[in-house]
């Protein structure tokens, strides 16, 4: 008989255990709550400067036309940006072209 009480007890939890397991818990998240607010509202409060007004360094000079050639001397190999095929859209043979066309050049629409 005695044993039997001793195996009863071990599945009972007595009620200062059970309140271990519940209080003790939201003890501790509650203390987390006030120690989180109290370094939030402690901590040092960053200073709030103007912004610089930010000046640019330029120099300003006095823009005009004029009609001088400027010749730059270079050498090297020129090399195209992107490699196209030209193909047209209908066929045959180009009889006759515009007076104004040259290569590169722009014509304008009547």
């Amino acid at each position: 008989m005695n044993n039997i009480k001793k195996n009863n007890t071990i599945f009972q939890n007595p009620p200062h255990r059970m309140i271990i397991k519940i209080v003790l818990p939201v003890l501790v998240i509650i203390i987390a709550i006030i120690t989180a607010s109290y370094i939030q509202k402690t901590g040092p409060r960053p200073v709030k400067n103007p912004p610089e007004k930010k000046i640019p360094m330029v120099q300003a000079k006095a823009v005009y036309s004029s009609t001088k050639q400027v010749i730059i001397y270079a050498m090297g190999t020129v090399i195209p940006a992107k490699k196209l095929i030209l193909t047209p859209r209908v066929s045959g043979e180009i009889v006759e072209t515009h007076p104004d066309f040259l290569p590169g050049g722009y014509i304008a629409a009547k």
